[in-house]
This record gives structure tokens, sequence and C-alpha cells, in this order.
């Protein structure tokens, strides 16, 4: 009947809510105080960060080994990435990643740095690099 024709044809909008919910997760989790990740580092063990984005879209931070944001973060501005990168794509992850573990995996790059982090599953990965990607695209406008 008509039921079963509208539900066997494709939602042209279905793959559009489903970035949209990854983007909204993903800023969700990014909002102050932030999500627990691991940095891995050109030196030294991977090492448990706070990673947040500001509230105006406009800074990435991590703090710092032991200390405690503001005074221990690090930034980056979102208007200066160059890319952002998924897997063992950067130095970083080509020295110390394991391939097994690529789908954890994002790095994001400037010109005079990467932050390369390792989140717990695939999914947070995935919901963070689309916060990330939509959050560039609104810095530029």
């Amino acid at each position: 009947g008509l039921g079963s024709s509208r539900t066997t044809r494709p939602n042209p909008f279905s793959s559009v809510r489903a970035q949209a919910g990854s983007e909204v997760a993903g800023l969700a989790a990014l909002s102050p105080p932030g999500i627990r990740l691991k940095k891995h580092g050109r030196k030294g063990r991977p090492h448990s960060c706070n990673v947040a984005v500001d509230p105006k879209g406009a800074v990435v931070t991590w703090t710092s080994r032991k200390r405690s944001a503001p005074q221990g973060a690090a930034v980056i501005q979102i208007a200066e990435l160059t890319d952002v990168r998924l897997g063992v794509a950067t130095h970083v992850f080509q020295r110390c990643g394991r391939p097994e573990r690529a789908g954890h995996y994002f790095s994001l790059v400037t010109s005079f740095r990467t932050l390369d982090l390792e989140c717990p599953t695939p999914d947070v990965r995935n919901d963070l690099v689309a916060a990330i990607d939509f959050l560039r695209t609104h810095a530029e406008l």
C-alpha cells in the first residue's frame, strides 16, 4: 500500500540529518569544559588532555599535562587550520601511531604545528571532526 512505498523511498535529507547530528554531538562535546582525549606529541608518551572550543567557536584549546585551563592551556585559532587529517596522516602518528587505532586518530594541522589527538571511539572522532569542519566553514563567513 501507500505506507510501504513511503518507507522504501530514500530520504534525501537523511545524510544531511546524520551530518548535522554529528556536528551537534561534536560541538556539544567540545563546549567548555570540553572532552578528555589523548594527545600524541613529538616526544614522550601520549597523555590525556582536555580539548575544548571557546564559546565563540574561534579557538581550540587543550590543557597541558599538569596544569588546568586557562593558565595552562595551549591554543590554535580555527582560522589558522590548514587541514584536518584522519588516521595515521602526520609524522607524529606515523612514528608512534598504531594502524589498528587509525579510526580513532585525527590531526589539526596549521602552518606551524599539528595537534595529534586520539579519541575513545571512531564515532567520537567523526563527531569532533564534523564539528571542527563546521566551525572552519562558518569562521570563513
